[in-house]
């Protein structure tokens, strides 16, 4: 669900969402936003929504999408959702939810949560309400769990971010520093209104890397980058992928493969093949790649 916030996704909307959503999960469901205006006030009613419906919310505030997949199962949750219009301008925003084990949701179950939505149920009352809590520090927690799994070698390394003024601007600048990094951030001053705005991975073209050994751009909500190497050459997904295949490759932690959607180029895949690493190609979209 995405749209213009306050007339094509408004609270109203975000309550009944919260409603059903409470009706197909139950038990404890994360919420997460980006950084743009609209976001505390979506949030809140979905919030809301998940509590009249007898969830028990978890508020994990501004955190990458990417946190919010990630401490579902951490924190034992049945499922999460995100406030988020990630590239989009600011008065855009949008509600999507992940599964318990930090997945997008199979399409069927996003029918029967729309389907839902729909229909009027009884709403539990006194002790059946569900708490709405706040989670301490999500971001960092997040972090955490970044850093347990993958701990590359960055000290000395002069590193730009470009958090895109959305929901990297605390999590990235983090992570890289206590990899011991010489990081340089742009972009980490959310206004509200200046989330991916001249910014950003859907500006990388304007990041000036000069002076870095490496630099980063985040879109919004931060489930997106793109790098620029140390002599302004854009670095895009592919690359990435292939650069990180290599080094997994090398330190023999590869295991299974690649996957990549159909949107990946020829030389990605010859490139792949001579190194010889399998792969498999998706349709696009997260869900197929998970």
């Amino acid at each position: 669900m995405r749209g213009v916030a306050n007339r094509d996704l408004t609270p109203e909307d975000a309550v009944r969402l919260g409603l059903a959503a409470a009706r197909a999960f139950g038990g404890t469901v994360l919420v997460g936003r980006d950084t743009r205006l609209s976001g505390g006030m979506l949030s809140g009613a979905l919030a809301a929504g998940l509590s009249a419906g007898g969830a028990r919310v978890l508020d994990l505030g501004v955190i990458p999408t990417p946190g919010v997949a990630a401490l579902a199962p951490r924190l034992g949750a049945t499922a999460a959702a995100v406030v988020s219009a990630s590239h989009n301008p600011f008065g855009d925003n949008g509600i999507k939810f992940f599964s318990g084990e930090g997945r997008k949701l199979p399409l069927e179950k996003e029918r029967e949560i729309e389907a839902l939505t729909t229909r009027d149920a009884p709403r539990p009352t006194g002790e059946g309400i569900g708490p709405v809590e706040t989670a301490e520090d999500a971001a960092g927690l997040y972090v955490d769990g970044v850093l347990e799994r993958l701990s590359p070698r960055a000290g000395g390394m002069k590193v730009l971010l470009d958090c895109a003024n959305g929901a990297a601007s605390r999590a990235a600048p983090e992570t890289f520093r206590r990899l011991g990094a010489d990081v340089t951030v742009v972009g980490a001053d959310p206004t509200g209104t200046n989330i991916n705005e001249g910014c950003g991975s859907t500006h990388v073209g304007t990041l000036d890397a000069s002076g870095h050994d490496v630099a980063f751009a985040f879109d919004g909500d931060a489930d997106r980058v793109l790098a620029v190497d140390e002599e302004g050459r854009v670095v895009d997904g592919d690359k990435i992928l292939a650069i990180l295949a290599r080094d997994l490759k090398e330190r023999g932690a590869l295991g299974g493969g690649v996957v990549v959607t159909v949107m990946s180029n020829l030389g990605f895949f010859k490139a792949m093949e001579a190194m010889g690493v399998p792969y498999r190609v998706t349709p696009v979209g997260d869900r197929h790649v998970a």
